[in-house]
């Protein structure tokens, strides 16, 4: 129902707006878009997810009727935010990709997005699977990469081991912004040092 309305909101603005192209729509829509998740990203990082939605829509510097035809509620907002989070994960593995200690670099990446996003986990559903899929599907690279570089124990499970990992990372956030940063660096520390290859055999291959 929610593209429906969507559909006919364009239709009704291209045919006020004539001189404007379907593909002119998409790119202002996009353009919207970019700068909303920009926009929230900044506040909920600084703030906290219960910032009013009009606030952000300022912030942006787009109408109220603009943010809900692109977000229908908080919710579907913290969804886009936390996917865009992703895929700065997912284009950060490639650039680190070859460096030797990968690895290492994506999990600071993580607990760092932790620190600055951990207070809107509570919006993804207990059963929406989907956002741990996907880290596993970004972290199956850089895993690989450092098991053949000795730099990762061999039995390290993605399906098993990585989630536990980001949990016991997001532990380690209570505390104000520049002690989280300080903190997140001193667990991923210890974390890469118990994770390599001369430690042990406590995790169990999937």
């Amino acid at each position: 129902m929610y593209h429906l309305k969507y559909y006919f909101c364009m239709v009704r603005e291209y045919s006020i707006h004539s001189n404007k192209t379907p593909e002119n729509f998409r790119a202002d829509a996009s353009r919207n878009r970019d700068a909303l998740i920009t926009a929230a990203r900044r506040i909920f990082r600084d703030r906290g997810p219960d910032v009013s939605l009009s606030e952000i829509a300022r912030e942006a510097n787009v109408s109220r009727t603009t943010f809900y035809r692109n977000f229908p509620d908080r919710r579907a907002l913290v969804l886009a935010i936390l996917e865009f989070n992703l895929d700065m994960l997912e284009y950060y593995s490639r650039r680190v990709m070859g460096s030797g200690d990968e690895f290492r670099k994506m999990i600071l990446l993580v607990g760092k997005l932790q620190a600055d996003y951990q207070s809107l986990i509570p919006y993804v559903g207990k059963n929406d699977f989907s956002f741990q899929a996907r880290l596993i599907q970004v972290f199956s690279a850089p895993v690989e990469e450092a098991k053949r570089n000795h730099t990762l124990r061999a039995d390290f499970s993605l399906e098993q081991d990585l989630p536990c990992l980001v949990m016991m990372l997001g532990n380690t956030l209570y505390a104000t912004k520049k002690e989280r940063d300080a903190h997140v660096e001193r667990a991923v520390k210890m974390v890469i040092e118990g994770l390599g290859p001369g430690a042990g055999s406590g995790a169990e291959a999937s």
